[in-house]
This record gives structure tokens, C-alpha cells and sequence, in this order.
């Protein structure tokens, strides 16, 4: 059984009538229809025990909706999500409430997710105390345990926010996280905003907190070289829903989908360094009113007649490898 099961998962954004709306229709009269972004659109897929999933996909896709949801930060407006068997949408349950606390998240803007006015002892315990996960007599030597745990002096407790380096506070949110003892640690664009050395040392950070804590990980990034050195599986999303998922040996090395391919072929890489960059033609189209037929095929090099007409689903091409589109059956391996 998988740790984490996604299924159909939706989210519609929608804007709630004003004032003077609610009064026109409390006496009869209609007014127009208030507009609603679909940002997820029937998104399934697995994570199995102990694995890192890559997301990537291009701003606005519904990366960090997906990742809010799963966290319980966003309500879902239809579908599920079974933690460890347990819907934990379903909040009648106490076995669901339980299994989202062993789901927690690590925020791109560590600064921004802290309150300025708590000592850092105070930040890291303050959710397991609240939750029964950590004993009042315990809190100094549990926080120097889960500080030394991200590479950081216990004398770090009594610091304040402002008093650390991007790289220090981006390693106090993930010992916050661990100290929920958690089994599901969702990453969102967590070494973005970090210089290029210290977003190697996060990341391997995060790699030896995987095998000492059993922790799985669902890894949010546009970077492709990051998600590629520390994912397993790869899924690829666009316009709010996934258009191809597989093993990251596969998406890097034998990707199905169009975008795929036009992504891959403009990350900068030592073997591509001669080659004049090309970006993907055109802009991701408004989720307000996204195109008929493939999302993507006002954008698509290989454009077919049905791709305007009729929305592909995603279906296996080979093993664990599915895609989305009309033409997986005839494109050619990338290399």
C-alpha cells in the first residue's frame, strides 16, 4: 500500500458575492456570474514509502495548491487524499486528524513562515507541544536534538529570526517540521531562494534526514537539475493537472510529453552550453479560460488536428511510465 494516494483530487478558486451583489439577488435581480480559476483539475497519483517524488512545472500549474492541500492549509473542493489508508480530508475521523499531523511542509520564504517574536526553542516546539507530540520537560533537549539534526549548534534556540542567514532559517523550518516527527515531509521550492552552495548543502540535508528518519518526500521545484539529483519519480504538470509521470531515469532521459521535452531542452546544461536557448513559444494560457481539446497545444511543436479538439488522458505508455497526450505513441526517444 502506498503511503500517499492522491485521487481526483480539484481545487476551484472562486470569488464570493459583495455586498451590494448579495443585495441585488436577495431581491430578485441576477448579476453576472463571478469568475472561478480551476488551479487543480483532477489530479491522481501515488507516493510510495520512503521515495521522493519531483513535482515541476512552470508557475501557476497548481504545484503549491497541491502541496497546501495535501498539508491541510487548503480545503480540496473534491476528491481524496488517503494518508497511510486514512482520508485525511475527512475530519470526522480521528484517525484522519492524526495521520495529517505526520504530514508537514517546508516553505520556500522560511522567514516569512516564522514569528518574529519567538525564539527559535520556542518556534520548533511550539506546534508538537500544542499537538501532544513533545512534553514540556523535554523541550530544551528535544530542540537541541532536532537542532543538531539540521546541522546547527543547540546554542541556536535562543536566537531570534532576524538573527540568522537565509541558509540558517531555511534549515529552522525544517527542524520545525521534524519535530513533528513526521513520515511525509512536502518540500515547496525550499532551496530556491538560496545561494547556489547552500542550496547543495540543503539538499543534502535533506537526503541524510531521509535515511536516519525513514522520511518520504514530496519535492516542489522548477529547477530541473535539483528535482533530477534528488528525486525517484517524476511528475510533470500544466495548467493543473499532471501531463506525465515516470521514473526520473525515464522523464530525463526518454520523456513522452511535449512539454517535457521543451523543458528539458531549455535547462541550461554543460552538454547543451553551444546551443542558441530556445523558450517554450507563447504563454501558459489563463486558467480562467484555458484552450479546448490539450491545454497545451497552442504551444505544441507537434501539433495534431485532434489535439484542439479532444482533452487527452493520461494513460501508461511503458511500466510506470503515463503520459498525457495524443502523440506518446509516436514520439521519437530523446537523447
Amino acid at each position: 500500500m502506498s503511503l500517499l494516494e492522491i485521487k481526483n483530487l480539484q481545487k476551484t478558486f472562486s470569488t464570493k458575492p459583495d455586498l451590494l451583489a448579495r443585495g441585488l439577488e436577495s431581491i430578485g435581480l441576477k448579476t453576472n456570474t463571478l469568475p472561478a480559476v480551476q488551479a487543480v483539475r483532477d489530479v491522481s497519483f501515488r507516493v510510495e514509502k520512503g521515495e521522493v517524488l519531483g513535482l515541476i512545472g512552470e508557475s501557476g500549474c497548481g504545484k503549491s495548491t497541491i502541496a497546501r492541500m495535501i498539508a491541510g492549509i487548503t480545503p480540496a473542493t473534491a476528491g481524496e487524499i488517503i494518508f497511510d489508508g486514512q482520508n485525511i480530508l475527512d475530519q470526522s475521523s480521528k484517525q484522519a486528524q492524526t495521520a495529517a499531523l505526520d504530514i508537514q511542509m517546508v516553505f520556500q520564504d522560511a522567514a516569512a513562515a516564522m514569528n518574529p517574536r519567538y525564539k527559535i526553542r520556542d518556534i520548533i516546539a511550539e506546534a508538537p507541544l500544542f499537538h501532544g507530540r513533545m512534553k514540556s520537560s523535554e523541550v530544551n533537549d528535544r530542540v537541541a536534538e532536532i537542532l543538531e539534526a539540521v546541522s546547527l549548534s543547540p546554542d541556536f534556540a535562543d536566537r531570534y529570526p532576524h538573527q540568522l542567514s537565509g541558509g540558517q532559517r531555511q534549515r529552522i523550518g525544517i527542524a520545525r517540521a521534524l519535530a513533528m516527527k513526521p513520515r511525509l515531509m512536502i518540500c515547496d521550492e525550499s532551496v530556491a531562494a538560496l545561494d547556489v552552495s547552500i542550496q547543495a548543502q540543503v539538499i543534502n540535508l535533506f537526503m541524510d534526514l531521509r535515511e536516519k528518519f525513514g522520511l518520504t518526500y514530496i519535492f516542489i521545484s522548477h529547477d530541473l537539475s535539483v528535482v533530477r539529483h534528488i528525486s525517484d519519480r517524476v511528475a510533470i504538470m500544466y495548467l493543473g493537472e499532471v501531463v506525465e509521470t515516470a521514473t526520473k531515469q525515464e522523464i530525463f532521459l526518454n520523456p513522452a510529453h511535449p512539454y517535457t521535452r521543451a523543458l528539458i531542452e531549455q535547462n541550461p546544461s554543460i552538454k547543451n552550453r553551444q546551443r542558441e536557448h530556445q523558450p517554450i513559444e507563447g504563454e501558459v494560457p489563463s486558467p480562467l479560460k484555458p484552450p479546448s481539446g490539450c491545454y497545451f497545444h497552442p504551444r505544441c511543436r507537434s501539433v495534431l488536428a485532434s489535439c484542439s479538439v479532444q482533452h487527452p488522458a493520461l494513460q501508461t505508455i511503458s511500466g510506470t511510465h503515463q503520459v498525457a497526450c495524443h502523440l506518446y505513441n509516436a514520439i521519437e526517444s530523446y537523447s
